[in-house]
């Protein structure tokens, strides 16, 4: 489905990324919309697919998930039913965050979270580099966050 992003839109989607759970009059306020047309758009943006949902955003240090790894992967081979065979254990795992298929040197980015350098110890060891699909893994210990965002720089769209 094609979609125009319009004005309004992009008002609507920055309020949304700001707090999702802002209520709808706000919004519509904020868009310059009324609250009905506001209602309408929302609908219109989650049926295109722009809104693929709307989720609570977690705290993983507050939660217990404090330890977090950068790794880099190479696989022995770079053939189709390799790259199906990695990214479906990639999304099978819950510590693995984000993946990413690059080029360059290494084949994914990997970004993962586990309570503590144990538990990243155990997965490295015993579940990552057990992938048939594996030849080398690079890890980087994220020491500090220095930024961490979900929302788009949606302004990078409006139109002079």
């Amino acid at each position: 489905m094609s979609f125009s992003l319009e004005r309004g839109d992009l008002a609507i989607l920055n309020a949304l990324q700001d707090d999702a759970d802002k209520p709808m009059a706000e919004i519509a306020e904020l868009a310059g919309l009324s609250l009905s047309t506001c209602w309408r758009r929302v609908k219109l943006l989650k049926e295109a697919g722009i809104i693929r949902k709307t989720v609570a955003l977690i705290d993983a240090r507050a939660a217990g998930l404090s330890f977090a790894v950068e790794t880099s992967v190479t696989l022995k081979e770079h053939g189709q039913k390799n790259r199906r065979q990695f990214e479906e254990f990639a999304e099978r795992r819950p510590e693995i965050m984000e993946c990413r298929h690059l080029t360059g040197q290494r084949d994914y980015q990997l970004r993962i979270v586990t309570p503590d350098l144990a538990a990243y110890e155990h997965f490295l060891t015993s579940v990552l580099l057990e992938q048939p699909s594996v030849s080398a893994v690079v890890s980087n210990i994220v020491l500090r966050e220095v930024k961490a965002t979900t929302a788009l720089p949606l302004d990078l769209l409006r139109r002079s």
